[in-house]
């Protein structure tokens, strides 16, 4: 479908330039889509290196994506969501020792 195409890709910021603050996203009135300076102003503020999401898949995609200079990752774990020819993948995460 054209239209879920070109709304997914304008979700999908990075792809076409950064973005700056918090915008209305096109998908909904209750989401948002933030820039990397929100992510990298939470990340400071909250003092986590990285902040890990899901519920979105991307057509095409791996499965993951790391946007937002690496701050964000997307994890999506159903794979061929809604005939989107997506991968799935899963996160793993492990204690590292000081």
């Amino acid at each position: 479908d054209p239209i879920e195409d070109d709304l997914e890709e304008r979700d999908e910021r990075d792809t076409i330039g950064p973005v700056f603050g918090v915008h209305e996203s096109p998908r909904n009135t209750t989401a948002v889509l933030f820039g990397w300076d929100v992510t990298k102003t939470f990340c400071a503020r909250n003092g986590v290196a990285m902040v890990v999401r899901s519920h979105q898949s991307k057509k095409y995609g791996l499965g993951f994506d790391l946007m937002h200079d690496e701050k964000l990752m997307r994890v999506f774990s159903a794979r061929d969501y809604e005939g989107h020819c997506n991968d799935g993948a899963v996160l793993l995460v492990r204690a590292t020792e000081d």
